[in-house]
């Protein structure tokens, strides 16, 4: 067994990578939520996004880097809101640019919550109602955007 310092550490690692794992996750999440019906849930999602965007930005390393620059992102996002760009417009470069080439563990499982959206059953528990179809119709486009970049 280590020092309680070198256990700290360990700790602290593993919490740090874990807590990045979900954030990747979260970007997938959020992606497909700027299509609810829900304003309020469409809305929030975009924050999200942009704040994701700004800790990769600041080199917080929160999504675990970008394909594309932050900028270029930022203002991705920044058009989808102000020209109000269609989600299929929006979501193929969007995704492009947030690929990681060769992490083809990390797109497995952002295609699997797409595949839970798909289905219906995004959580244990939580499921979508059949007004939630554009979500799931959003979720489509994200699997189908994912699948570009692996292309």
């Amino acid at each position: 067994s280590g020092t309680p310092a070198r256990e700290a550490a360990r700790f602290l690692e593993v919490a740090l990578a874990e807590f990045v794992s979900d954030l990747d996750l979260l970007l997938i999440h959020c992606t497909v939520r700027l299509a609810d019906p829900a304003p309020q849930v469409a809305s929030s999602a975009s924050s999200c996004l942009q704040q994701l965007v700004l800790a990769a930005s600041q080199g917080c390393g929160a999504t675990g880097g970008l394909q594309g620059a932050p900028e270029e992102v930022a203002e991705l996002l920044q058009r989808r809101e102000g020209e109000g760009m269609a989600f299929e417009q929006f979501v193929f470069p969007f995704m492009a640019l947030v690929h990681r080439p060769g992490e083809s563990t990390l797109a497995a499982r952002r295609l699997q919550l797409c595949r839970a959206y798909l289905s219906g059953r995004v959580a244990e528990g939580c499921e979508l109602d059949p007004g939630q179809l554009p979500v799931a119709m959003a979720a489509g486009f994200v699997a189908a955007a994912l699948a570009k970049t692996l292309a």
